[in-house]
């Protein structure tokens, strides 16, 4: 996190996958760095905006509807792009899939 341009947020099951996405494509030389949350409620609002300072994009990894966007935009700081990526099939995200929204990510 520490050289981190941009950040991954995601809880559940989708920190594994997640943290796989990040270790390769820190392998190719992209700077980006994971947040697992380990709980959402009561939201760790002071923690993350903390970590998210300085970062200018963040992608929020969800396997819903978009719930925890939402809180991960109201703490970001100001200036910080925040997208989502989400998938509500019932299937689980590749590190395929992860490693190309940080690739698009970075290229913006």
């Amino acid at each position: 996190m520490d050289d981190a341009e941009i950040v991954m947020v995601s809880y559940g099951s989708v920190a594994r996958t997640v943290l796989q996405a990040v270790m390769l494509a820190r392998g190719a030389g992209i700077k980006v760095g994971c947040i697992q949350l380990y709980t959402i409620w009561p939201f760790p609002t002071k923690k993350l905006s903390e970590l998210l300072t300085g970062k200018s994009k963040v992608i929020v990894a969800e396997l819903n509807m978009g719930q925890l966007i939402r809180e991960v935009e109201r703490v970001a700081p100001a200036g910080t792009a925040v997208s989502s990526l989400l998938r509500y099939d019932g299937e689980i995200f590749t590190p395929t899939q992860l490693i190309e929204a940080i690739e698009q990510a970075a290229r913006t």
